[in-house]
């Protein structure tokens, strides 16, 4: 299952921040673009969500997909992300494992108003017997990501591009997005990003916009952060998703 077709990298659930005097947030999880924020060594951070799309052929959802984030260095994590999914699509019904798949994030820029990331992920389609898309492909990504704080409210721009590469080569793609990020209070931010796909000739594919919302401190917690996301693309495909992230 494709949650959000412009989606180009495994990402981490975090409110990004900086060494400023008010601390800047960047677009994230569970938008389409990613964050250059990374985890810090030797703390995990999971994210379970669940989505519910909607497109012509029918309907799929994410029961849970789990993804775990682990800092293994400063400014270096590892990423595994696993969905479970069920689909009705032509009046088939399809239940299983999701494309799952392995990142490895390298933050290579960190000041006090820059950030710049670069993080290679592969997505591995699920074995045959178990998987909810048995056609699924495995695929490299290459992508890229900066951060810039504005002003001094603590809102923040971010920045995206990529490529793919799938065994197919038609399904080779550019990946660029925008998205922009504030607070709306101590606990809470909200994030609106854009993101398109391209041909490797750059014939223009899908287009996605997603809105979110995230809250931090859920139940008072400091170790629980809610999110929840609406998306939508210019095919028609509309998403909705909620889910909590875990700081461990």
């Amino acid at each position: 299952m494709i949650r959000r077709p412009t989606r180009v990298v495994v990402s981490v659930l975090v409110l990004s921040r900086v060494a400023a005097a008010t601390e800047a947030v960047f677009p994230g999880p569970p938008v389409t673009i990613d964050d250059a924020e990374t985890v810090e060594p030797k703390h995990l951070e999971l994210n379970l969500t669940t989505s519910y799309s909607v497109r012509r052929a029918g309907w799929e959802g994410e029961l849970l997909r789990v993804d775990a984030n682990y800092g293994v260095l400063e400014n270096v994590h590892v990423n595994v992300e696993v969905p479970f999914v069920v689909a009705l699509d032509d009046d088939t019904h399809r239940r299983g494992f999701g494309t799952g798949s392995l990142a490895l994030k390298l933050r290579l820029v960190h000041t006090e108003t820059v950030q710049f990331t670069f993080h290679p992920a592969l997505a591995l389609a699920p074995f045959a017997n178990v998987s909810a898309d048995p056609q699924g492909e495995t695929s490299f990504t290459l992508p890229a990501v900066l951060d810039l704080a504005l002003g001094h409210e603590g809102a923040g721009l971010g920045l995206q591009l990529s490529r793919s590469f799938a065994r197919t080569a038609a399904d080779d793609t550019w990946g660029a997005a925008i998205g922009f990020a504030s607070p709306v209070g101590d606990r809470a931010s909200v994030m609106l990003d854009y993101a398109h796909t391209a041909t490797p000739e750059l014939r223009l594919r899908d287009g996605w916009f997603e809105a979110a919302f995230l809250r931090a401190r859920l139940f008072g917690s400091e170790h629980l952060t809610l999110l929840t996301a609406l998306g939508y693309s210019v095919y028609n495909h509309g998403m909705a998703l909620v889910g909590v992230r875990v700081w461990l």
